[in-house]
């Protein structure tokens, strides 16, 4: 990317996905009216600190790249509401990403988690995670602290027990456990009252059939799977230039072919 981009004072969105990027010049920092960037499928490894000046950004895609290390200057892009951080190569999160107080997107799938990013319960805004796609084997006590979360993927993981603190996620709307560990689940499932999707297809429970059956008298289940069947999960590209509540919503929309 040439240096030059920083003379483009008035720029709000740059979309630079699918080049060969492997860094950004330190003058990215001048686009101070920086709502939208994409960097989509490059082979980026870090940030500039100057990204911290981006005072106004508000969606940021990192995706297909190779993070191996949070960039802590995120940290300090309070405005953030998406950040798209899936298909690289992270093992853990820095703390910093706990003051992204707006941050109500985060999208983490496609990397090296062997354990639950515990910074991540520290975002009080979140509606919807996506852990899609890594190594997770539990998950923590602290999950509880999700106040307002919406949906949540932990799909293709190496699950083998849920904690009772996942029943207290009271707005949780979708839960996908799709091809995991599992062979029983917490009775604390049945508190969520406002769930309307959950995926549990390709699991290990040996009882499951009327369990789930007793669940969905008491919950508002749309969409139960629960049968071993061939399945495509397509995350919804970040294409949305408006950010309301109706497309946050739609971000993390699941869609599911047979």
């Amino acid at each position: 990317m040439p240096d030059e981009i920083g003379k483009l004072e008035m720029l709000k969105i740059l979309d630079c996905k699918q080049n060969e990027l492997k860094e950004l010049p330190i003058s990215i920092g001048n686009c101070k009216k920086m709502e939208n960037l994409s960097l989509r499928k490059n082979h980026i490894v870090n940030l500039p600190e100057e990204i911290e000046d981006l005072e106004k950004l508000t969606l940021l895609d990192l995706s297909y790249n190779q993070f191996k290390e949070f960039p802590a200057a995120i940290g300090r892009c309070l405005q953030l509401i998406v950040l798209d951080l899936s298909d690289n190569v992270l093992e853990k999160l820095d703390a910093k990403i706990g003051e992204l107080e707006k941050l109500a997107c985060l999208n983490l799938s496609y990397n090296r988690f062997d354990q639950f990013p515990i910074e991540t319960t520290k975002l009080k805004k979140l509606n919807f995670l996506d852990l899609s796609r890594n190594h997770l084997k539990t998950l923590p006590a602290e999950i509880e602290n999700f106040k307002e979360l919406k949906g949540l993927n932990l799909s293709q993981n190496q699950l083998e027990t849920l904690p009772d603190e996942i029943g207290k996620l009271q707005t949780l709307d979708r839960l996908d456990l799709v091809n995991n560990k599992l062979k029983n689940l917490p009775t604390s499932l049945r508190n969520l009252s406002k769930i309307s999707t959950l995926d549990l297809r390709n699991n290990e429970f040996n009882d499951l059939l009327h369990k789930t059956i007793n669940w969905s008298l008491n919950l508002n289940i749309k969409l139960l799977w629960f049968w071993f069947i061939r399945y495509e999960i397509l995350y919804s590209g970040i294409e949305e230039e408006t950010l309301g509540k109706k497309e946050l919503e739609e971000l993390f929309t699941y869609r599911i072919r047979f």
